[in-house]
């Protein structure tokens, strides 16, 4: 857990929030559960793997959007971010 995060919380619930809180739900985002081994097709804003426009070379900012279709099922993603 980095030294500026929160500061100014007890230790106890610093270490609450990072890793029980934060840290599965940030690994989760990363991924589509249940969709791997089947065929889909993605849609969205190029490049359309990108979880956050932040994460590109050059950066970017704004939203990032994709939907991924399966047979009848469609999945949207939606996230935004500014520059660090």
């Amino acid at each position: 857990m980095p030294h500026w995060y929160q500061p100014s919380w007890p230790d106890w619930r610093r270490r609450l929030y990072w890793y029980l809180f934060r840290n599965p739900l940030q690994n989760f985002r990363a991924y589509v559960i249940g969709v791997n081994d089947r065929n889909y097709e993605v849609i969205g804003r190029a490049p359309v793997m990108t979880v956050q426009r932040n994460d590109l070379r050059p950066e970017e900012t704004g939203w990032q959007w994709s939907v991924t279709k399966l047979a009848v099922l469609r999945l949207p993603f939606v996230s935004y971010s500014e520059l660090r």
